[in-house]
């Protein structure tokens, strides 16, 4: 019932109502920030308690964050800068896979995996 959009530019995710039945959104409010310095929002997932996880461009990094104060709760450090994206997997659901692109000399482009205490989502299905 609620969607999260991240806006790179702006450096933040919004949160907004999302209804089910209808496809519509509604009351946009701002879930996180994240200051400049500490790189770009980019790829991002949610874990089965609600938590964001999102990876950092430029910041060498995937931050878990709680939506509902946008208090930063966890923080996970890769030797790469441009970390892209992460995902829940494995057969627990308890391991964060990260990806990280190459830079202009070519370090980086690797994908990670650590093994957290949270659990991943459950995948939404559609009931027909």
């Amino acid at each position: 019932t609620v969607m999260y959009h991240i806006d790179t530019a702006e450096q933040c995710v919004t949160a907004y109502d999302y209804d089910l039945a209808d496809g519509t959104l509604s009351a946009p409010r701002v879930a996180v920030r994240i200051p400049k310095e500490d790189g770009a929002p980019d790829g991002m997932t949610i874990d089965s308690d609600g938590n964001l996880f999102i990876a950092l461009w430029g910041g060498h990094r995937v931050v878990c964050c709680d939506p509902a104060s946008g208090e930063r709760r966890e923080s996970y450090s890769f030797p790469d800068a441009r970390v892209s994206c992460c995902a829940f997997g494995g057969e627990d659901h308890r391991t964060l896979a990260v990806t990280t692109a190459a830079d202009e000399n070519g370090a980086g482009g690797y994908i990670y995996s650590v093994l957290t205490e949270h659990t991943g989502a459950a995948p939404y299905t559609i009931q027909t």
